[in-house]
């Protein structure tokens, strides 16, 4: 896969002053380009992913092989690229890959969020992913637990806290709760943007919970303040029916009793 770093620095390069369709090509050799520095890429191609004329690409990889005498870099008289066995070499990438951001406060930051968070351990469920990517750590950094609406998937979850809320909550079922939530976020953009989101994940399976919960089997088995009642309770009618019952009795008795006394 071909990987590039690209910071602002390329808005200070003279390639900027190039034509839509150079910068166009420019752009899709550095996405191409390898480790190596190499993009293993033909014209044809780049005519086919940049959606431009064959001809347009031979003119733009020209200018590209050619000396640039505005260019800030006096590496092979500002040239960008050269023709190589198998596509073309980016003269100047090995340079670029090895700036580091590695001690930038925010990528150190990133780092030990990623260190924090179990990776790999609900990959088999499409609604929850363990690792964070893509995020910054700052969005939540207190709660761990993000809602990525690009994938439309949680992001930062662990088995413990699976565990936890399956402990807490145990007359909810805690994979379809989180699937209501993700479309409830979906649906409701403005309002699903959450500062905490283990906070929003708690108070809603609280409120699960205190509906009587999700699972099928065992919603019958809670009351509304998730207290767990007795197996295999009668239903009411055969409370009402032994009452009555056992009332008349004892009104039979009552009578009877009366009756002895006169």
């Amino acid at each position: 896969m071909g990987f590039t770093k690209l910071d602002e620095r390329i808005l200070q390069s003279s390639i900027m002053a190039e034509d839509s369709d150079t910068f166009k090509v420019w752009i899709a050799l550095l996405a191409s380009c390898r480790e190596t520095g190499i993009a293993y890429v033909s014209s044809v191609y780049l005519s086919s992913v940049c959606r431009l004329p064959i001809e347009s690409v031979n003119s733009s990889i020209e200018k590209l092989s050619n000396p640039d005498q505005n260019s800030r870099s006096l590496t092979d008289e500002g040239r960008r690229i050269r023709r190589t066995d198998g596509g073309y070499e980016i003269i100047n990438y090995k340079v670029y890959r090895g700036y580091s951001y590695s001690l930038k406060e925010e990528a150190v930051r990133k780092r030990e969020y990623r260190k924090r968070t179990p990776r790999g351990t609900l990959g088999h469920n499409r609604d929850i992913v363990p690792n964070v990517m893509g995020h910054s750590a700052s969005a939540s950094v207190l709660s761990s637990i993000l809602f990525n609406t690009n994938k439309s998937i949680w992001e930062g979850i662990t088995d413990n806290d699976m565990k936890g809320w399956g402990e807490a909550y145990p007359a909810c079922d805690i994979n379809s709760e989180f699937a209501k939530m993700r479309e409830w976020i979906l649906a409701n953009p403005k309002k699903g943007k959450k500062s905490n989101y283990r906070r929003f994940i708690v108070n809603w399976l609280s409120r699960a919970q205190d509906q009587g919960g999700s699972h099928p089997k065992e919603r019958a088995s809670y009351d509304r303040k998730g207290i767990r009642l007795g197996d295999n309770i009668p239903p009411v009618d055969v409370f009402k029916d032994i009452y009555y019952k056992h009332k008349a009795e004892e009104d039979k008795l009552n009578t009877k009793d009366i009756k002895d006394r006169r």
